[in-house]
């Protein structure tokens, strides 16, 4: 009874390691992201370039965005889930960012 026991389990373990040699040798997964750009935009079918900005309000609201550029123009500009922040009422936004043209 323990020899078959142990046979149970050392057929489970080797399926086990089989399946997880094959799923990391999968050739569509990227295996090398590093985050740089000249990456993103091999992976990207559209050629076009990823960035975050938060953006304000006129009562200092501000929501983080993943905006989406092609061509310097706007793809897709994406609220990020739970990025936001509101600061007091005498906060000035320093940073120089030209809200129409965020893809320049």
């Amino acid at each position: 009874m323990r020899k078959i026991l142990f046979i149970i389990l050392l057929i489970v373990v080797i399926i086990a390691l089989l399946f997880f040699i094959t799923s990391n040798l999968n050739p569509e997964k990227p295996q090398n992201l590093t985050g740089d750009l000249a990456t993103l935009k091999s992976l990207n079918p559209l050629n076009s370039d990823i960035r975050t900005i938060a953006i304000c309000n006129e009562t200092n609201f501000c929501q983080d965005y993943k905006i989406t550029c092609s061509n310097g123009q706007v793809i897709e500009k994406m609220p990020i889930k739970d990025a936001v922040v509101q600061h007091s009422e005498d906060w000035k936004d320093t940073r120089n960012i030209d809200y129409e043209n965020l893809c320049t």
